[in-house]
Parts: structure tokens; C-alpha cells; sequence
């Protein structure tokens, strides 16, 4: 679920729902990591001004995605260290503004099509995510589900600059209201306690679709880690991992990015 919505927190922050590493946060995939312009640990930028977290001031502005961007994520799911899934998901960005954003999402897998409208607020470099519509479609075009999902009071998001080693929290009720084959289900309530860091930034990371300078996110929620690169230049998710307690779960890989 967290993976989920943070792919799309990602569509509509700076764009909710390959490879692996041997140590968290570390690349060893092909082509690796490279420390870009010094830093700490991952790296970083000597850029002046911003915030200062853990001694250290080195900041990076991050750019929004823009409409008709279009890119490829082709996921992979592990269990005791063989693949039992694959899929491929193809973000499409119909429309970004300042309170709304409408992306569509295609899964090559079972032909279906997600369209998600979120609705969000800028405030104090984050973007503030309220509510989020979901409605999917199977490959005739008949709708199979339709979701609406609150967050209170909202789950946010850096936007505009990220710092190394900036860390906040993310809480928030999540309230679900979801249609399916015409039906309506129960519905769903959870509270949501996530603990996030920027881990690294200026980090280049090399895939399919080619190598990109990014910064490095890491989410914890309970037990599980995720890591997501995202790509400064346009906001797109370039690799993921989510791990258990030392244990590989899924990842993800940037295959095609079309402006």
C-alpha cells in the first residue's frame, strides 16, 4: 500500500501506487551510484543557503513534472530471494497544476487502466496531498472500481528543494471509500506513521532508461524500508526497493521517460 501511494505522491509532487543491492540505500545495480560534487556519506551538492540538517547544508532544488510527461516502471516482486511477480506500469501525466494533478496509469499485466485526480496545496516547501480519486477500467473500457482515498488532514511531501539528511514525518488517517463491479465495499480506515529522510542527493543512478541525477528518499513505516531515486530533473521515479527486516520485497526500474 505505501509503495502504491508514494508513486503517486511522486507523480503529483514533483510528477497514491529490476535490480536489488546488497546494502540499503546502496546501489549495485549497473552502472552504480557516483558521488556527485562531494558531501557526506551519498554525496551532496555545496549549494549555499537552505536548510542545515545533521551539520550539514547541502540542498538541491527539485523540479515538478510537466503535463504529457510519460515514463515506463517495470516492478518486480521477491520472496526468499526468487522473483514471483513482474509487471509493467506506464505513468502517463494528463494534467499538472497548482491544486490538481490527473495521471494514467496502464498495467501491462492484467490491460487494466487507473486514472488518479489528486487534489493538494504547496505550504513551507512540501506539497500537502488531501484527497485522491481512483477509477479503473478493464481493457473494454467497462469501470471495475472507483476509489475515493482522504488523507487527514493530509500526507505531504517535499517540493521546490530537498536537503541531505532532511527528515519529517508523515501521519495521517487514511479513509477509503471504494466501488467495486457496482458494488459497495466496507469502508476501509487506517492511521498511517511514516518516518522519512532525504539520504542523499546529486546521486547518480544508472538504468535501462539511462542515468539520471537524483536524490535518495528513504520511508519507513513498521518494519518495512523503502527506497526510492528520483530523478531531479523531472520528478520521476528512476528505482525503488522495499525491504523487510534484511529482506528484499520488491523494486522497481525506470525502462522509457518521454517528454
Amino acid at each position: 500500500m505505501l509503495k502504491q501511494l508514494f508513486s503517486l505522491l511522486v507523480m503529483t509532487t514533483l510528477v497514491a501506487c529490476g535490480g536489488g543491492g546488497a546494502e540499503l540505500g546502496v546501489d549495485t545495480t549497473s552502472g552504480g551510484d557516483s558521488n556527485s560534487g562531494g558531501g557526506a556519506a551519498l554525496g551532496g551538492d555545496s549549494n549555499t543557503g537552505g536548510d542545515s540538517f545533521g551539520g550539514l547544508n547541502h540542498c538541491v532544488s527539485i523540479n515538478r513534472p510537466s503535463s504529457n510527461l510519460k515514463y515506463t516502471l517495470e516492478e518486480t516482486e521477491y520472496s526468499d530471494g526468487l522473483v514471483i511477480s513482474e509487471d509493467t506500469k506506464t505513468f502517463d501525466v494528463l494534467a499538472f497544476g497548482d491544486a490538481t494533478s490527473t495521471v494514467k496509469i496502464t498495467t501491462l499485466e492484467n490491460e487494466n487502466i487507473l486514472t488518479t485526480r489528486s487534489e493538494f496545496y504547496f505550504a513551507d516547501n512540501y506539497q500537502h496531498t488531501t484527497f485522491s480519486f481512483n477509477e479503473r477500467k478493464n481493457r473494454i473500457g467497462e469501470t471495475i472500481l472507483t476509489q475515493a482515498i482522504y488523507f487527514d488532514p493530509y500526507s505531504r511531501f517535499p517540493d521546490g528543494e530537498v536537503c541531505e539528511n532532511q527528515p519529517w514525518e508523515d501521519n495521517y488517517i487514511d479513509r477509503r471509500d471504494t466501488i467495486v463491479d457496482g458494488l459497495q465495499e466496507p469502508e476501509q480506515r487506517s492511521t498511517v506513521k511514516i518516518q522519512a529522510t532525504i539520504e542523499g542527493i546529486n546521486i547518480l543512478k544508472t538504468v535501462e532508461a539511462g542515468e539520471f541525477n537524483t536524490y535518495i528518499v528513504k520511508l519507513r513505516n513498521d518494519d518495512t524500508e523503502h527506497f526510492y531515486w528520483i530523478d531531479i530533473e523531472s520528478g520521476v521515479e528512476v528505482y525503488s526497493e522495499v525491504r523487510g527486516v534484511g529482506v528484499l520485497v520488491s523494486t522497481s526500474e525506470l525502462i522509457d521517460l518521454r517528454y
